[in-house]
C-alpha cells in the first residue's frame, strides 16, 4: 500500500471513495443493494471540477473516449486489466492517467509503425500500469518529452528492435 502523505490530493482514493458512495445513494434511494459497493471494472474518468465520475468500457474506444473527455486537471483511472490498441495514445493537457497496480493495469499497443505509444502534453501524469508495445519499426513506448511530463512506477516492454526506446524523456531548457 501507497503511503500518502497528509493534505495531499490522491485522485485514486477520491475516486473510490465517490463513486462508494454514487452507489451506495441510488440503492439506498431504489431500496435495493445487490452485489458489492465500490468501483466497476471499467475506466474512470474523475474530473477536475469535482463533477460526477464518468464510466467507459475497458477497451480501446473507452479510453479514446475518456481522454477526449478529460479536462486540464482530470485523471483518468485504470482497471487492473488488459486494454489492447492498435493506435498511439496522447495524454491531454494537465491529465493524470493512473493505473490501480503496475501489475494488473495493461496497455498492450500492437501494429505501431515509427510512432509512440503513449505521447504526452504538458503538465501530465502517468502512473501504476505496465505499457507492452510491439511493432516492426522503431517505436518509443513512452515520449515524456513535454513541459512537466511524469512517468513513475511504469513498466515498458518493447519489442525487440536495435533503435527502440522505452521511456523517452527530458524537457529541454528555454524551450
Amino acid at each position: 500500500m501507497t503511503r500518502r502523505a497528509f493534505g495531499f490530493p490522491d485522485p485514486l482514493q477520491d475516486a473510490r471513495r465517490v463513486r462508494t458512495a454514487q452507489v451506495l445513494s441510488e440503492a439506498v434511494a431504489n431500496s435495493s443493494v445487490t452485489g458489492s459497493i465500490g468501483l466497476e471494472n471499467k475506466i474512470y474518468l474523475w474530473p477536475a471540477k469535482g463533477e460526477t465520475l464518468s464510466t467507459y468500457e475497458p477497451n480501446a474506444t473507452g479510453l479514446s473516449d475518456a481522454l477526449t473527455a478529460a479536462e486540464d486537471g482530470s485523471a483518468v483511472i485504470l482497471p487492473s486489466t488488459r486494454i489492447d490498441l492498435t493506435d498511439g495514445i496522447t495524454i491531454p493537457i494537465g491529465v493524470t492517467v493512473s493505473g490501480l497496480s503496475r501489475e494488473g493495469s495493461i496497455l498492450s499497443f500492437s501494429g505501431l509503425n515509427n510512432e509512440s505509444a503513449i505521447t504526452h502534453s504538458a503538465r501530465t501524469t502517468l502512473e501504476h500500469l505496465t505499457v507492452i508495445v510491439d511493432g516492426t519499426q522503431p517505436l518509443v513506448g513512452v515520449d515524456a518529452r513535454a513541459a512537466k511530463a511524469r512517468v513513475r512506477h511504469v513498466a515498458v516492454t518493447m519489442a525487440s528492435h536495435a533503435n527502440n526506446v522505452k521511456i523517452w524523456a527530458g524537457y529541454p531548457e528555454g524551450t
